[in-house]
C-alpha cells in the first residue's frame, strides 16, 4: 500500500485483482489504456497524465473514493 508506480512509452495496463494502492499514484509518462480482465477496481491516491499524453481510463469506481465521483 501506498508504492507510487510510473508508467513509460505506450501500452495497456489490465487489472487481474482489485487493487488497493492507498495513498500511491500512478504516473503516465505515455499513452496509456487502463482497463479490468472482468470487475476488478482501483482505488489510490490519484492518477497523474505528464505532457501531452493521454490515458483512455476504463476501470469502475468504488463507491465512496473521491477519485471516482
Amino acid at each position: 500500500h501506498g508504492k507510487d508506480l510510473s508508467f513509460e512509452n505506450t501500452g495497456t495496463v489490465v487489472l487481474k485483482d482489485i487493487v488497493n494502492q492507498g495513498a500511491g499514484t500512478l504516473t503516465f509518462n505515455g499513452d496509456y489504456i487502463v482497463k479490468p480482465d472482468a470487475d476488478q477496481t482501483w482505488v489510490g491516491g490519484g492518477i497523474i497524465v505528464n505532457g501531452d499524453h493521454t490515458v483512455n481510463w476504463q476501470v469502475n469506481g468504488v463507491k465512496g473514493d473521491s477519485m471516482h465521483k
